[in-house]
């Protein structure tokens, strides 16, 4: 799965977001699901490197919801919605919950301006 986003934040999207399903599908095969979160994470942000927008915010809201806890990683998927859909309330949680956890590079990261991804149509 990392080398799928790695290929996809490479440049080869649409190539890293097969290794990333395929990875995934694998990883939930094994019944495992402590890390699903983040991983749903990279998928959205190469889905988001993609052009895919829309399927990405659906990628981090199942990452958000659910059984499947996103803990340490719960601020970089509320940044990166944020960053897609223009989402005030999730960028100040990002902010807050990194801030909570000291984690200063997430917080850092929610902080500063987005990527310029193309935002996800309502």
């Amino acid at each position: 799965m990392l080398r799928g986003w790695a290929t996809a934040a490479l440049g080869e999207a649409e190539t890293g977001i097969g290794e990333l399903r395929e990875g995934l599908a694998a990883y939930e095969a094994t019944g495992a699901a402590m890390d699903r979160p983040y991983f749903l994470g990279l998928l959205a942000d190469a889905l988001a490197r993609a052009g895919r927008a829309a399927e990405a915010v659906r990628t981090l809201d199942a990452a958000l919801s659910g059984e499947d806890r996103p803990g340490f990683y719960r601020a970089e998927l509320l940044r990166l919605r944020a960053e897609l859909t223009g989402d005030e309330e999730a960028a100040r949680a990002a902010v807050r919950i990194a801030r909570e956890q000291g984690a200063v590079a997430l917080e850092r990261r929610a902080t500063l301006p987005a990527r310029n991804l193309q935002k996800a149509s309502t």
